[in-house]
């Protein structure tokens, strides 16, 4: 076996080291071509691929990019066109959207600052409170009224901002509670029911109208005030404003109105009272001359009673216009008959006409008394009782009636004139509106009248046809019974027969 079979080590393991050395070389071969194929496949697959998803993710950034170059002319290049023409598309949807947002922008700007102007510029006084009842914004008005700047009070409420007559805002801040649960602010001081805001000349719509605010006195100024409410889109919070209008001046013209409207009648009223006292003051001369010349005891006593008789008429005369031209200030309310009242309104306007033509037909209804300023519930009945007769000439009828309706006084006063064309009822009311001559009448009797009314709560109306006269019908509310009557015209002698 040694002999025949022994075959040496290199010889026999030749073949298999030849076969491992191709296999090596084949191996080796692979690797390359896979190397290579790789490269070709990076080269036109991954790395184009890279480059859309680093481009898809700039997009999505909102960063600019360069448009895709990809020729690899399969899906992957009509991939990065599509990529290209949508980047085209969003540059121009975004540039269009810039220039929208700044033009928005600049929209919103020019907004706010022009309103903030507006709200600056109003002359009235601006406040305007967030939920909390806090100050956000005030106006230049406001400093100038309360000498508090915006940046003092901002953020305060009216109680704790420190401001001028803290308890006048304290009443405010309690009206603003009042109106943010849905009520109704209304006057706080004795000063506000002596005169309700608005405009002095204009009649409003009758008993509770709106068209009346509320006031307040705030040093020197007399403010009227509102509530408003603010909406804000977007926000489920409640903003509440408030403005206060300046009408110190209004008031004072009130005033003026009517202190001119009562001194308008006094010369009318003073030749009336020259005719009026003439008659009895000779009489009283002739019966004292008698007196004097005479030695008859029994005829001096009767001509005596008739000068007695004569100076208590005159008396009364003297009394009346007393009680017509006493001032306001000097008058306080108090608990007035209106029967009585329409007695000496009555006489008054009679007195002015210089004649006696004139009858008149009561019919009155017990009364219960209401609390009123004597003078101005007279100069009320005097003004429409003054207009019937001065309708009439001094020669027709005039019907009073008065009657207690639930729970208003309703006098109605009706007069025989000549009557009030209806395109003019609408417009009694109105100031300086009057049908007499230039110099005969100023225009303002029924406003002012109208605003009397409506002060104490109540409501007047007129009614009237051509050549059927004409009817005011007057409603005042009773307030207040008192256990007493209490008639502040008494003691006045009443002996004129009308």
């Amino acid at each position: 076996w040694f002999t025949f079979a022994w075959q040496s080590s290199e010889e026999l393991f030749a073949p298999t080291r030849k076969f491992l050395q191709w296999i090596s070389v084949a191996g080796f071969v692979s690797i390359l071509l896979i190397a290579l194929m790789g490269s070709l496949a990076a080269d036109k697959f991954v790395q184009p691929i890279r480059e859309l998803q680093k481009t898809a993710v700039a997009i999505g950034r909102g960063e600019q990019v360069e448009p895709l170059k990809i020729t690899t002319g399969d899906e992957i290049e009509l991939l990065a066109n599509d990529i290209n023409a949508m980047k085209t598309m969003l540059d121009q949807a975004f540039s269009g959207l810039e220039d929208l947002v700044q033009a928005k922008t600049q929209e919103v700007i020019f907004l706010k600052e022009y309103t903030e102007n507006i709200l600056m510029s109003v002359p009235n006084v601006l406040i305007v409170f967030n939920e909390k009842y806090q100050i956000e914004l005030v106006n230049p008005a406001f400093e100038e009224i309360t000498g508090a700047t915006g940046d003092q009070v901002k953020g305060k409420t009216l109680i704790d901002a420190n401001l001028q007559y803290p308890e006048k805002w304290k009443d405010l801040a309690g009206q603003l509670l009042v109106y943010a649960k849905g009520g109704s602010p209304s006057p706080a001081t004795a000063s506000n029911e002596e005169y309700k805001g608005g405009d002095p000349l204009a009649p409003s719509s009758g008993r509770g109208s709106q068209d009346s605010l509320p006031t307040i006195n705030h040093g020197d100024y007399i403010l009227t005030y509102q509530f408003f409410d603010i909406t804000v889109k977007g926000q489920n919070l409640r903003h509440i404003g408030l403005i206060m209008k300046d009408i110190t001046e209004e008031k004072k013209l009130l005033d003026k109105l009517v202190l001119a409207d009562k001194l308008s009648g006094l010369g009318t009223l003073a030749a009336g009272i020259a005719h009026e006292m003439n008659n009895p003051l000779f009489a009283i001369m002739g019966y004292s001359e008698t007196i004097v010349d005479g030695s008859d005891y029994s005829k001096a006593k009767e001509y005596a009673q008739k000068i007695l008789e004569r100076s208590k008429h005159m008396a009364s005369v003297i009394q009346n216009i007393s009680g017509y031209t006493r001032s306001n200030a000097e008058d306080i309310p108090s608990d007035v008959n209106i029967n009585d009242l329409l007695d000496f309104a009555l006489e008054m306007a009679v007195l002015q006409s210089y004649t006696d033509n004139i009858e008149v037909i009561k019919n009155y209804s017990p009364l219960p008394p209401l609390k009123m300023k004597p003078e101005e519930a007279q100069q009320i009945f005097l003004n429409v009782l003054s207009n019937a007769v001065q309708a009439m000439h001094g020669k027709g009828k005039i019907f009073l009636t008065s009657s207690h309706v639930d729970n208003d006084v309703v006098v109605e006063i009706r007069d025989t004139g000549p009557g009030i064309p209806s395109e003019y009822l609408a417009k009694v009311f109105d100031p300086f509106f009057t049908t007499k001559k230039q110099g005969e009448g100023t225009g303002l009797g029924l406003n002012i009248i109208h605003g009397l009314v409506e002060k104490y709560g109540g409501r007047i109306t007129v009614d009237s046809k051509l050549e059927e006269g004409a009817t005011f019908t007057i409603s005042l509310p009773v307030t207040n019974t008192p256990e007493r009557e209490t008639n502040p015209m008494a003691g006045f002698n009443r002996e004129k027969q009308i």
